[in-house]
């Protein structure tokens, strides 16, 4: 079982957290594939019910993204999305949409191939306007993990490091080669969050060069 983030015991700060959260992300975006741990912060949903307790890291994530002036769409194989919506609707004041027109869509396991070509890559006008994908997923590592049940990567790209490796949990070569084929007409493309239940967080942004070296 994926432990659930530690929390600082107090509501989330809309300033302080925020800002905590927003720092990390603005590395992992400059170092692709780089693996970041989230600090603990205040919870935003474990006061609903405690069967959301494994979605307070993507929760403070989203939060910390999204508010009055942008849009969102929470998708899920069960009812946690459809529960979810509200919470962070209520809480962040952004408005949901479906997923082909929201600003930022948000999976809470790792996404399904068919889900890339819902999403809006931009154009070269305005390469501003594409999707940013968050996907929550088991587990991020450096190598390697398991057998047959995730995808490593190679990177390249502005800011990634020589060699750059990352292996993604639950995903399949099938979706990272569609991926890279959206990208290919940077600036147009798709940024993607991976977030996991126990605060690693990882950047892919559109620039970064995506090549499967092992996996399903």
């Amino acid at each position: 079982m994926t432990s659930s983030p530690v929390l600082t015991g107090s509501r989330f700060d809309k300033i302080a957290d925020t800002q905590k959260i927003f720092r990390i992300m603005l590395d992992a975006m400059a170092r692709p594939g780089k693996i970041y741990q989230l600090p603990p912060v205040g919870w935003l949903l474990s006061n609903n019910s405690s069967k959301f307790a494994s979605f307070e890291t993507l929760s403070g994530v989203l939060a910390t993204l999204i508010d009055h002036e942008v849009t969102f769409c929470l998708l899920g194989n069960d009812d946690s999305a459809m529960n979810l919506t509200p919470i962070l609707s209520a809480a962040t004041g952004s408005r949901s949409v479906t997923r082909d027109k929201a600003d930022y869509v948000t999976t809470l396991e790792a996404p399904e191939t068919s889900l890339l070509s819902q999403l809006n890559p931009g154009s070269l006008l305005y390469p501003n306007i594409a999707t940013t994908l968050i996907s929550r997923v088991e587990n991020l590592a450096n190598e390697a993990e398991g057998e047959g049940n995730g995808t490593l990567l190679a990177l390249n790209g502005p800011g990634a490091e020589p060699n750059q490796k990352l292996w993604v949990a639950g995903t399949n070569a099938t979706f990272f080669n569609t991926l890279s084929s959206i990208n290919a007409g940077y600036p147009t493309g798709l940024d993607i969050i991976w977030a996991t239940p126990s605060g690693k967080l990882v950047g892919l942004p559109r620039s970064t060069r995506i090549t499967v070296v092992g996996g399903q």
